[in-house]
């Protein structure tokens, strides 16, 4: 129960004495809030320790008659506001179950994004934490949905280490396969898809893969991820040129460029690796042409 003092023993010299303490300044007569005993009960043995262990304030703002009308409670906020200063923002009543409330449906969400399938989670753990982040909720309720969140975080990193070696195990076996033809053919430029989707490492071992069966070959290879949706499509681009076809004119830096315009994208580097992609799907066939065709015209 929240007690404060009738106007009459405020103005007690044994109060009023206080009005300007820890640097602020109080009306007059002084307001006294205690919480657990009645402020008469205070003044009548001021030095009994027993008043330690209550909360006892000097204040000139709004307060309750009794703790019972705040009903609930929530600390949603904590900040600095000044050095050594520090500001807590409070719900109560309504507001504040509301707030609790709130929190209960963020776990919930918590909760059955933990069954669903993995391929979803990441969308899901991005959306749920973006909520998380944005909801006036109790702190330490916040504190233990983050927690949840983290975890679940560590579930997505696994799926995704494991989705990536299996993407990567697969374009390492259509680069072998494109190495084989190419080996058979005795090509020295070496220009092809691989389904890596936009994993650039398995494009990457894809790469190497054919590079180190076709050594003297200039190698270009392209993945692809189409339009899903709302989603724009993405191309990606990979080259590498060994140092006898760079000596020739062959670039990788402005084979890639040139072959990533006609997707209406970019990239570059250096003379013997390179990399970049664009957006436009439909163009893939002749990005392909045309790279074959440029780098033939130096290589051959």
């Amino acid at each position: 129960t929240v007690y404060a003092e009738p106007a009459e023993l405020a103005q007690a010299k044994a109060i009023n004495g206080l009005r300007a303490v820890f640097g602020e300044k109080y009306p007059d007569p002084v307001r006294v809030v205690s919480i657990g005993m009645p402020v008469l009960d205070l003044t009548a043995s001021p030095e009994s320790p027993m008043w330690r262990e209550l909360s006892i304030e000097f204040c000139g703002g709004t307060h309750v008659a009794t703790t019972g009308v705040i009903q609930s409670f929530a600390i949603i906020a904590e900040e600095a506001v000044a050095k050594g200063v520090r500001r807590l923002t409070a719900l109560t009543g309504e507001s504040a179950a509301a707030s609790d409330k709130l929190a209960h449906e963020l776990h919930d969400r918590i909760t059955h994004a933990a069954r669903i399938p993995e391929e979803h989670l990441p969308k899901a753990l991005l959306e749920i934490t973006q909520a998380v982040d944005a909801a006036a909720i109790p702190l330490a309720k916040k504190a233990a949905l983050r927690n949840d969140l983290a975890m679940l975080g560590e579930r997505v990193k696994s799926a995704l280490k494991a989705a990536g070696a299996v993407k990567r195990d697969a374009a390492v076996r259509e680069a072998k396969a494109l190495a084989a033809s190419a080996a058979n053919a005795n090509d020295v430029v070496v220009v092809g898809t691989i389904d890596a989707g936009d994993d650039r490492q398995a494009l990457q071992a894809a790469l190497k893969t054919v590079c180190d069966n076709c050594p003297r070959a200039a190698v270009l290879l392209v993945s692809i991820v189409e339009p899903n949706g709302g989603e724009p499509g993405k191309v990606s681009m990979i080259a590498q040129v060994p140092a006898a076809i760079q000596a020739k004119g062959l670039k990788a830096g402005d084979w890639i460029r040139e072959s990533a315009a006609i997707v209406g994208g970019k990239g570059g580097g250096k003379a013997d690796q390179a990399q970049g992609g664009g957006t436009d799907t439909t163009k893939v066939r002749d990005a392909l042409a045309h790279a074959h065709k440029f780098a033939a015209k130096m290589a051959l």
